[in-house]
């Protein structure tokens, strides 16, 4: 399953917009200064397929057909990142485990 720290900013800013005390809103507002990524480095260029419809029916086939194998492995054969595997398979990556 995906993060939930979108949906608890949003949250957190609709409280803000309540009447609190300044202590309650300054925690608020720190929870929120927490729930930022900071980025050390530069994205590296994108070294695997787009994921598309398709592709993903296809993984899902090849998995069903090859349980034993990887993440890993079944991502080499498809050319993408074994993280989208698995979001696949478990069908969290924009709902592909509901692709007609």
């Amino acid at each position: 399953m995906g993060s939930n720290v979108p949906m608890a900013r949003d949250v957190l800013k609709q409280a803000l917009t309540f009447d609190m005390s300044e202590d309650a809103r300054a925690l608020v507002e720190e929870a929120l200064s927490m729930m930022t990524r900071v980025y050390i480095k530069p994205k590296t260029p994108v070294e695997s397929l787009k994921v598309t419809r398709a592709m993903a029916q296809q993984v899902l086939r090849y998995y069903e057909n090859h349980p034993d194998q990887s993440c890993r492995a079944i991502g080499e054969v498809f050319t993408i990142n074994q993280g989208r595997v698995s979001e696949i398979i478990a069908g969290g990556y924009q709902g592909l485990r509901n692709y007609p």
